[in-house]
């Protein structure tokens, strides 16, 4: 398993480190799915939130196995 490998305790702290997700991607999967399963276009909403800043990996420290 890949948090073993990279030496997290659990699969959520992996998930926790290494996955992102943004209020405007949720926004375009959402228009996905009306384009797809609705057969329309979605609203067009302004949005005023700014971007978040862009995710910049940290070297964490390296737990011994056991």
């Amino acid at each position: 398993m890949l948090s073993e490998i990279i030496g997290h305790t659990t699969v959520a702290t992996t998930l926790d480190t290494y996955v992102h997700i943004t209020d405007t991607m949720r926004q375009d999967a959402a228009d996905n799915i009306d384009r797809g399963i609705g057969k329309h276009e979605p609203k067009k909403e302004p949005r005023n939130q700014p971007e978040p800043e862009p995710f910049v990996p940290g070297k964490g420290k390296r737990r011994k196995q056991g």
